[in-house]
């Protein structure tokens, strides 16, 4: 698989275009300030797998 390039060509090993397509999701934040802020800090920053209760 290969996506187009600037010029439309595709790579000699690619020789089917596939269109390039934008992916994106729209998000709702209905999280308490406090306790997102905590999940934030704990569990995305550390890289860590949390649970539901933002614990590990």
């Amino acid at each position: 698989m290969s996506y187009n390039t600037v010029n439309g060509q595709c790579a000699g090993a690619y020789p089917v275009a596939i269109p390039n397509v934008s992916m994106h999701g729209d998000v709702f934040l209905a999280w308490d300030n406090v306790a997102m802020g905590q999940r934030v800090k704990d569990c995305v920053v550390q890289k860590a797998k949390c649970n539901t209760a933002g614990t590990f």
